[in-house]
């Protein structure tokens, strides 16, 4: 905690410089600075620029190609980074009564991008039974 703040605050000698780049490419992306948050990322090097990329993929809530496209920047992290991404696209196709199938079916490819396909379709089905299982709460 004292690191982030010290970004910010009167004492940034004790915040690595990549830290304080990784901080503000989140508060570009919170503030819809996609773009500029994105650019900052490639400024990174190693596992500085992979965290980068997932921590804007996620708070800029990104889903679908944008949200491939970027989880393949964030090597070290890109399943991590695409299962959120999927997790957030099956709330989306989910939220409507009767989008199970379409939604089974746009998870176990967005899944099969990385898994081999019976992985993918249990990856797929397990989101899909959560949001279910969500609504019956």
């Amino acid at each position: 905690m004292i690191l982030t703040l010290a970004c910010t605050t009167s004492a940034p000698a004790l915040c690595l410089p990549e830290e304080c780049v990784l901080f503000e490419a989140r508060e570009l992306a919170k503030a819809g600075s996609r773009q500029e948050a994105k650019a900052l990322c490639g400024t990174l090097e190693g596992i500085w620029e992979d965290e980068c990329w997932f921590l804007v993929s996620d708070t800029l809530d990104l889903v679908g190609e944008e949200a491939f496209a970027t989880c393949r920047m964030a090597r070290s992290f890109e399943r991590h980074c695409l299962g959120h991404a999927l997790t957030r696209q099956a709330e989306i196709l989910m939220a409507e009564p009767g989008n199970e199938a379409a939604a089974l079916r746009i998870l176990t490819d967005g899944f099969a991008r990385h898994y081999p396909l019976p992985r993918a379709k249990a990856e797929a089905q397990h989101l899909v039974d959560a949001e279910l299982s969500r609504r019956d709460d």
